[in-house]
């Protein structure tokens, strides 16, 4: 079973995809919670009632345990110390248990899910070894963590002692006291009883000089008895033993009787517990076999899911650059608009991040666990399908063993009766004869029969003697079996200690009522589980589409922004330089038009009524070399200065030989009207601010300008093709398609996988082992034992009953020889007149 979990375990690692998610949408619903009815459950063996004791209404077994509970009287703590000294003492510490590191191959590597060692503080294995997982001498390796051992070195040599020494410390010695007590009573009084038998039938000739042993001769008294003391009490007490005798006996078989139906009922439960395990199998294994069949076709629906979405993670890493490169490229031209971007952005990362996570760490698990392990998946499923049918197999030999071992044990119960059954009956017989030997003495003191009263105490006194030793040595099984019963709770609240924690993870999930899949980590070890299910409920539960319009919607409000604050303005700004300046010396009298902020050479050419400062004269507005309308503007509405005097420092270029009222474009003289200046100014920086605006909106891509190409091609050379708006649109588009082909999974042969490792690991559940345990464990400490302290009581009620009979029949035989105190009247009175008439004769 061992081997085959394992096996499980590593067959699971395919379904990246598998264990259930709900998917309101799909036709099925895949689910993590266990649908109603899917698995295994122990239901006992039905209704028992026909394999009940004939006598279990008279039965005491409960009685009997509360006794022997009460004689051993110790806590919980007292077997905790024995179960520890017991797994001290069965540790070879001298030998492999106390080697720490472990080769890396090794089963008992204490490693973490993703198989790299664990490595405890304070020491290190050599490369190629591991800590060791923990075992009777070594506890639980924890990462970071300084190790210890399970126990210290002293308590590991003082368990030996602790358990079995002579002492009456030991449990050994704590557990025989009773019995030698037992025991030594019976041997005191089997001595007393030769000693006694000795004196009354070897030593005649003592009689007479000692009274204590003519107290033990047969001889009996010469003042006769009444009759109350010859032998109507002693015979009522006699009687009164044999009926306890008789009590005795039928205690002791309805204890044999219990013990009966506690084996009968073991067997069911441990054969039901077999059909179970096999069922269990079976149903293991079917999904095991139907994933064999569809793990190729799942392996090439995940591809065509992962296949060509690497754009996933590229691109909306890309659109947060893009952010980037669009602030830094318009940093100067935001005029306000950097915050609101710098916000979508922060909007991008905070909503559709998330998703983007999920869907590619989805789409990572596709790709990792299920395509490129598919071929290992195929050999596992074979293997642990192999193993499956092979334990299907062993449970039927497992049943034919529990069937023959039930035949055996229904053969040995008459033996065992008879076992429990022969001191009574001796017993009985050896009382009977003596009954029949009071009786015939009671009727004529020489009969032979008679001599049955003596002959009954001699064997009473040995077997009673006996019955002692015996019930000393069951009481000791009694004791013994009740502490069993008490460790065996106390070892199934946690096998780590006894199992390590490897074997200990399945059995303490057993008994705790965990499902192996989740005592095992599997959810841990294959993840695709929790990335699946996190994936599908984040794109179900979120509007991929609202949370890119989150994102757009913004973009549109920036591009209406750009417009009227930017352009309008702009233009505004331009159209005020109408008709101003000073009059034939800088006049502005052209009224721009739209179409003059594209393309400014396209106007009618006309011969500027200023000096451009390039220059010193009058310019046509004439393109020149292609310039751009930037540089176009900028050089024609550059205005010339005026030298202010004749002598001074006033230049054109290089010519510092200007003087007054001449044109010129540096110097300490040379002067410039400020309004023509400022115009001048304005149209320069309007013209700028509409060309930035207009390489915003080309970039943005809200609304492309009729003149550009968007992008524009400086936002192309820092490595961006598409606007903001086409890049975030398309991934929003291509995002939502795949996340539909992830949501519609279930719909393939991968969801098919998905529903089988969901059964798969819903019949992990074993807990009906547990049950099972349980209740042969309540048969065994409860009916069976009980039945057993009926049978140890009984011997003891034997006992004492017989070593008073022997009493009884020792003092029997010696006063119904005698006479009552009647009859001795009598023959005194007889002896008197016999001598009277001899005298009157003579």
């Amino acid at each position: 079973m061992k081997n085959t979990i394992r096996n499980v375990i590593l067959v699971l690692l395919f379904s990246v995809c598998a264990r259930g998610v709900e998917l309101k949408h799909v036709r099925r619903e895949l689910q993590l919670e266990c649908p109603p009815g899917i698995t295994q459950t122990f239901n006992g063996p039905g209704d028992l009632s026909v394999t009940e004791s004939r006598f279990s209404f008279l039965s005491v077994g409960s009685e009997g345990r509360a006794f022997i509970s009460k004689l051993r009287s110790k806590d919980a703590q007292f077997y905790q110390d024995v179960l520890d000294n017991l797994i001290m003492f069965t540790c070879d510490v001298e030998g492999k248990e106390q080697d720490r590191c472990v080769p890396e191959s090794s089963e008992f590597a204490a490693k973490t899910w993703n198989n790299e060692c664990i490595v405890a503080a304070g020491h290190s294995c050599d490369e190629g070894t591991c800590e060791r997982t923990s075992n009777c001498f070594w506890d639980k390796v924890q990462e970071g963590q300084v190790r210890k051992s399970r126990f210290t070195k002293d308590e590991y040599e003082a368990s030996k002692e602790k358990l079995y020494s002579l002492n009456k410390d030991s449990y050994a010695g704590n557990l025989a006291i009773p019995t030698i007590a037992g025991i030594a009573v019976a041997c005191v009084i089997f001595w007393l009883w030769v000693l006694y038998f000795m004196v009354r039938y070897c030593c005649c000739c003592l009689w007479k000089s000692c009274s204590i042993c003519k107290s033990c001769s047969p001889i009996p008294h010469e003042d006769g008895y009444s009759a109350c003391v010859q032998w109507v009490m002693p015979t009522i007490v006699y009687v009164s033993c044999f009926i306890g005798l008789v009590t005795s006996g039928f205690t002791a078989i309805v204890g044999n009787e219990d013990i009966d139906e506690a084996a009968t009922v073991c067997f069911a439960y441990a054969s039901l517990l077999i059909e179970n395990l096999r069922a269990f199998l079976v149903t293991t294994s079917m999904p095991l076999e139907e994933l064999t069949s569809i793990v190729a076709n799942a392996a090439q629906d995940a591809l065509a899911i992962f296949d060509g979405t690497d754009y996933v993670r590229i691109t909306a890493n890309h659109i947060i650059q893009a952010f980037g490169d669009f602030i830094a490229l318009h940093m100067v031209g935001f005029d306000g608009n950097e915050g609101a971007l710098t916000e979508v952005q922060d909007t991008f990362v905070a909503n559709v991040e998330p998703v983007v996570d999920q869907i590619q760490g989805m789409l990572d698990t596709l790709e990792g666990d299920l395509y490129d392990s598919s071929d290992m998946i195929n050999s596992t499923l074979f293997t642990a399908v192999s193993q499956i049918g092979s334990l299907v197999e062993n449970t039927e030999v497992w049943q034919t063993n529990v069937t023959t071992f039930e035949g055996i044990e229904s053969e040995i119960r008459p033996m065992r009766l008879a076992a429990v059954l022969v001191f009574f009956l001796i017993g009985g017989a050896i009382c009977l004869g003596g009954m029949v030997g009071i009786f015939a003495a009671r009727r004529n003191k020489d009969s032979r029969l008679a001599a049955m009263i003596d002959l009954s105490s001699i064997l009473s006194a040995l077997l009673g003697s006996l019955c002692i030793v015996v019930a000393s040595l069951t009481l000791l099984v009694s004791f013994l079996w009740h502490d069993v019963c008490e460790i065996s709770s106390i070892v199934t609240n946690d096998f780590e200690p006894i199992m390590g924690e490897t074997i200990a993870k399945g059995a303490n999930a057993v008994f705790s009522g965990v499902n192996l899949a989740v005592a095992f980590n599997l959810t841990d070890r294959i993840d695709f589980e929790e990335k699946l299910n996190e994936g599908l409920a984040q794109i179900e539960n979120v509007n991929i589409t609202e949370q890119f319009e989150l994102v757009l919607l913004p973009l549109e409000d920036i591009q209406t922004s750009i417009v009227d604050n930017v352009q309008s303005l702009s233009y505004t700004a331009l159209g005020e330089t109408f008709q101003t300046g000073i009059p034939s010396v800088c006049e502005f009298v052209y009224n721009w038009t739209m179409p003059d902020l594209t393309e400014p050479w396209d106007r009618p050419a006309m011969t500027t009524q200023w000096n451009l400062n390039s220059t010193g004269v009058p310019a046509t507005e004439v393109r020149v070399n292609n310039e751009s309308p930037e540089k176009y503007i900028d050089r024609l509405y550059s205005l010339a200065g005026m030298c202010d005097t004749s002598v001074g420092d006033c230049c054109l270029g290089a010519d510092c030989t200007r003087v007054q009222n001449e044109s010129c474009n540096s110097g300490s003289n040379c002067k410039r009207e400020y309004s023509c200046e400022l115009i001048s100014q304005t149209v320069r920086t309007a013209f700028e601010k509409w060309h930035d605006a207009n390489r915003m909106s080309a970039n943005l891509g809200v609304e492309c300008p009729s003149d550009l190409t968007c992008p524009t091609q400086e936002f192309q050379v820092i490595g961006n093709n598409d606007t903001l708006v086409e890049l975030v649109s398309a991934y929003g588009e291509n995002i939502t398609d795949t996340a539909g082909s992830l949501v519609n999974i279930a719909n393939t042969t991968v969801g098919d996988a998905m529903e089988q490792v969901q059964t798969f690991l819903c019949n992990m559940n074993i807990t009906f082992v547990a049950t099972g345990y349980e209740q042969v464990r309540d048969e065994v400490c409860g009916t069976m034992l009980g039945g057993f302290t009926q049978i140890n009581f009984g011997l003891w009620s034997l006992g004492v009953c017989l070593e008073t009979i022997a009493v009884i029949g020792a003092i029997l035989a010696t006063r119904l020889r005698g006479e009552t105190k009647k009859e001795v009247s009598e023959r005194w009175r007889d002896a008197s007149f016999r001598q009277d008439k001899k005298v009157d004769v003579v």
